[in-house]
């Protein structure tokens, strides 16, 4: 003879169900964003460095070119750079050399060059900026502006894969706008004075 359960037991085992399914969403949420919150603390930590990186190479000693170097140079150098870091050639967008700024009423000059990638780690950053600076004519990395690339630059899948990472460091890719600099010596022209007090060469 077939037994049939009564509705109120029915209805236990179906709040039962339920029950076990909301906690299993709920682990699977918490897992996510604690490795979340792992990725964004060594990412966090990692820009650290490179920011204690960056003040450390602007509070050493500088040498200063004796003339502006050719912007095929400074774009030679930012290439070189990036292949060593491991950083594709896609992943270069563009370098864009910007006019030298005098720095006050001093002697030297500021030479800054634009340079924008994408799909960078930041890994490949930090390496990236170590080799140009210690490159024969250094160029310093003056300022850093990381976005997140959009969906359609590195696709979503990528990106939940590097977020469920479990390694040490984050391995988020970054589109980069990165500011790189160097000094040129150039003393300001000041007018030739005379003993009678009038420029030379006039009349």
């Amino acid at each position: 003879m077939t037994r049939r359960r009564s509705p109120m037991a029915m209805m236990v085992a179906a709040l039962l169900a339920l029950l076990a399914a909301s906690a299993g969403w709920a682990w699977s949420t918490m897992a996510a964003a604690r490795a979340s919150a792992l990725d964004a603390r060594d990412g966090l930590e990692r820009c650290g460095q490179i920011a204690s990186r960056i003040r450390a190479l602007q509070a050493s000693p500088s040498m200063a070119a004796d003339q502006e170097l050719q912007a095929s140079q400074t774009t030679g150098q930012a290439e070189a750079a990036a292949r060593a870091a491991g950083i594709a050639a896609g992943g270069l967008v563009r370098i864009s050399p910007e006019p030298a700024i005098r720095l006050g009423d001093s002697a030297y000059k500021e030479k800054p060059t634009r340079v924008f990638m994408k799909g960078v780690t930041l890994r490949q950053l930090a390496t990236m900026i170590h080799d140009l600076a210690a490159r024969p004519s250094p160029l310093t990395a003056r300022s850093i502006t990381l976005s997140a690339p959009k969906a359609d630059d590195t696709g979503d899948s990528s990106r939940a894969e590097s977020r469920g990472s479990s390694q040490a460091e984050s391995r988020e890719p970054w589109n980069v706008e990165l500011v790189l600099t160097y000094l040129i010596y150039e003393p300001q022209k000041t007018a030739a004075f005379g003993p009678a007090g009038a420029a030379n060469g006039a009349p």
